[in-house]
């Protein structure tokens, strides 16, 4: 995992020519996010999180109503865990450039008991609408990183955020993209790797059609 200038901007274009209509590169989404748990994982906000997940392709073969009955269940433990990142108060989310493994695994484990499913797509996706800035996405036709085992794949994205030596240049650069957008709550980290991962499927995939 790279996360280079480079990357990022092949990473960008990538995701501009998949969701073109996505303009903000999911600002806003994440803005309704935020309002979605004003409350807390409540049957309302899972309602709507299921129709996220599957607009992010993260239920299959599930059903909108079988991922809703099967959550529902555990929606006080989701809620407690999400809690628990926020506990100490030194910040309003949890950043995955601070946290350990230790302290995302909770959550993780009970997102991953929903569906069922060794694949990370599903707890990865939800996991990151609860925590965006904790929890970067595992996405296999986009970024390519649904193969790696999710705890593999967590750490070394932070490992990669650590180490960056340019990450708030990075940074700029994605802000330079989103002109007018409201970018409160935006989760750069995450962002970052996610589009990175993306830039290095995409000049993969072009070397092999050489």
């Amino acid at each position: 995992m790279n996360l280079t200038l480079d990357n990022l901007r092949r990473g960008i274009a990538a995701f501009k020519s998949r969701w073109p209509q996505e303009k903000d590169l999911h600002a806003g989404f994440y803005k309704r996010l935020q309002s979605n748990l004003t409350d807390g994982v409540t049957e309302g906000a899972w309602s709507k999180l299921v129709d996220d997940l599957s607009a992010w392709r993260a239920l299959r073969p599930l059903s909108k109503s079988e991922a809703f009955e099967r959550g529902l269940a555990r929606l006080p433990l989701l809620e407690t865990a999400r809690r628990s990142l926020i506990a100490d108060g030194s910040e309003t989310e949890p950043s995955i450039n601070t946290a350990k493994w230790s302290d995302a695994a909770p959550l993780y484990d009970i997102a991953r008991s929903i569906k069922g499913s060794s694949s990370p797509v599903f707890p990865s996706k939800l996991c990151h609408f609860l925590a965006p800035r904790l929890y970067p996405v595992c996405d296999g036709e986009f970024a390519g990183t649904s193969v790696r085992g999710y705890r593999n794949f967590w750490s070394e994205s932070r490992l990669a955020l650590i180490s960056c030596v340019d990450l708030a240049g990075l940074q700029r650069e994605l802000e330079a993209v989103l002109p007018g957008a409201s970018l409160d709550g935006y989760p750069w980290e995450t962002k970052i790797i996610d589009l990175c991962c993306a830039g290095e499927q995409a000049l993969a995939e072009r070397q092999d059609l050489r």
